[in-house]
């Protein structure tokens, strides 16, 4: 699995949510697919983390 970035960066995963990550260096957000790291846009990747956070909230009810 790729975890660098096209700036030379990192990509860090965030700790509850594997499949999230953003760039250490230049904060652009990724999503895991099929096993490599896809750039998204900053809007999508807010809807996808708010929706995995109600997730993961209603599951510890």
């Amino acid at each position: 699995m790729d975890k660098k970035c096209k700036c030379g960066g990192h990509i860090c995963s965030y700790v509850n949510f594997n499949e999230l990550a953003e760039c250490c260096d230049c904060h652009k957000c990724y999503v895991l697919v099929k096993g490599k790291w896809k750039h998204i846009p900053k809007n999508q990747f807010r809807i996808l983390y708010r929706e995995r956070l109600i997730e993961q909230q209603n599951s510890n009810k």
